[in-house]
């Protein structure tokens, strides 16, 4: 399912297995994702590519799962930790402060695999990202992990790698943000820093 420039659509019910790209979702807002399976798609499970604040702007039921794993979206929440949550293929974190995600594991199975969406004073650590190939446009709209907008948060001993020597391992669009103690390996750009 590919859903281009096109808003406030839903899509639920589907399997979506063996293809490309589960579903793929690009320069869209206001996107309903309830009650979807995705598995063993050859590129990506779920792919988000925004240009504008807008096009992150989604819902997404906790009963959608790519490979067997939830896709997780929280909104308007503060002060949170969300810790060794394993069964867990994306997470995308709407408007929120102080939030964090620690001793997490992804796949490259969606990109990115994680969102920080106007979330400020938040931190990700001692998490890893892995996978196959992440691309790039110009400007750069998906890579392992995504923070568009937002300030002020720590990236802690993040493993950000994949096998194929292109694209993006991080994309931060935002202020005052901290990486340290983090690995990037065979990406073009391992971190892509502007506003």
């Amino acid at each position: 399912i590919y859903i281009r420039t096109s808003n406030s659509n839903k899509v639920e019910l589907n399997s979506l297995n063996s293809n490309k790209y589960g579903i793929r979702i690009q320069d869209s807002s206001h996107t309903i994702l309830n009650d979807n399976r995705i598995n063993s798609n050859t590129d990506f499970g779920l792919l988000v590519e925004a240009d504008a604040d807008s096009e992150l702007n989604f819902s997404i039921n906790l009963n959608n799962t790519v490979d067997g794993k939830y896709l997780y979206y929280i909104e308007n929440t503060q002060n949170e930790i969300y810790d060794n949550w394993n069964n867990v293929s994306m997470f995308i974190i709407y408007n929120s402060t102080n939030i964090t995600l620690k001793n997490l594991d992804f796949n490259a199975e969606n990109s990115p695999s994680i969102i920080l969406h106007n979330t400020s004073n938040s931190t990700i650590q001692d998490t890893t990202l892995l996978g196959g190939s992440i691309t790039y446009a110009s400007p750069p709209k998906n890579g392992a992990l995504y923070q568009f907008g937002g300030t002020n948060n720590t990236y802690d001993n993040l493993n950000i790698s994949q096998n194929s020597n292109t694209g993006i391992g991080m994309i931060l669009r935002g202020d005052n943000n901290t990486i340290k103690n983090s690995y990037f390996r065979d990406f073009d750009h391992g971190v892509n820093s502007y506003y």
